[in-house]
């Protein structure tokens, strides 16, 4: 498995979902590559319920080809796979940041992956403010605290994981897209 791609710039990228795998990278997929025309970047915790599976429905009653890991990735399929196939595929990514995004490998990897696509992204800053994540502060700043201590202790990210990750998430606030303050708002 290769863990660098080269992009249009010339430089190397790597791999975001490096430091998801188990450490037997041997593991194959019996995933059939699907085609996704939206791929919704979101923490369950924080939003599933409320907001990413109505928007998620909604969308697949449009009749938009729409990922959300529960109902798209099915039995037996290799989870990794499965999300790097669906942000691959898709031509739109919508990332849900909310308070307590930052604190998931998970999410900063997919929206690492989500840039190194190079395909449009619309975020959505559900009860947190973009400059939250332009200047890492709050909470945030208490998240990659924690993920800076697990890699000095555990070595499970590197020093170019989290400052990827920093940057995606500066990147990501200068974007237009919608603030939503309040659930009912």
């Amino acid at each position: 498995m290769a863990s660098t791609s080269t992009s249009g710039r010339g430089e190397e990228e790597r791999d975001p979902f490096l430091v998801l795998e188990p450490p037997n990278k041997k593991i194959k997929s019996s995933l059939t590559a699907k085609q996704y025309d939206v791929f919704i970047n979101h923490r369950g915790p924080d939003t599933k319920t409320d907001l990413a599976l109505p928007l998620y429905n909604s969308l697949q009653q449009a009749g938009i080809r729409t990922y959300v890991d529960a109902p798209e990735t099915e039995l037996g399929d290799y989870f990794p796979s499965a999300i790097k196939n669906a942000i691959s595929s898709a031509t739109l990514h919508i990332a849900i940041l909310s308070p307590r995004y930052a604190e998931s490998a998970w999410c900063l990897a997919e929206l690492s992956l989500m840039f190194q696509t190079r395909a449009r992204i619309i975020p959505v800053f559900y009860r947190v403010q973009p400059s939250d994540f332009r200047y890492i502060k709050n909470e945030v700043a208490d998240a990659f605290r924690k993920h800076e201590e697990k890699e000095k202790e555990e070595g499970r990210y590197t020093k170019h994981d989290i400052q990827q990750w920093k940057e995606c998430l500066e990147n990501v606030s200068g974007i237009k897209g919608y603030e939503i303050k309040e659930q009912n708002e």
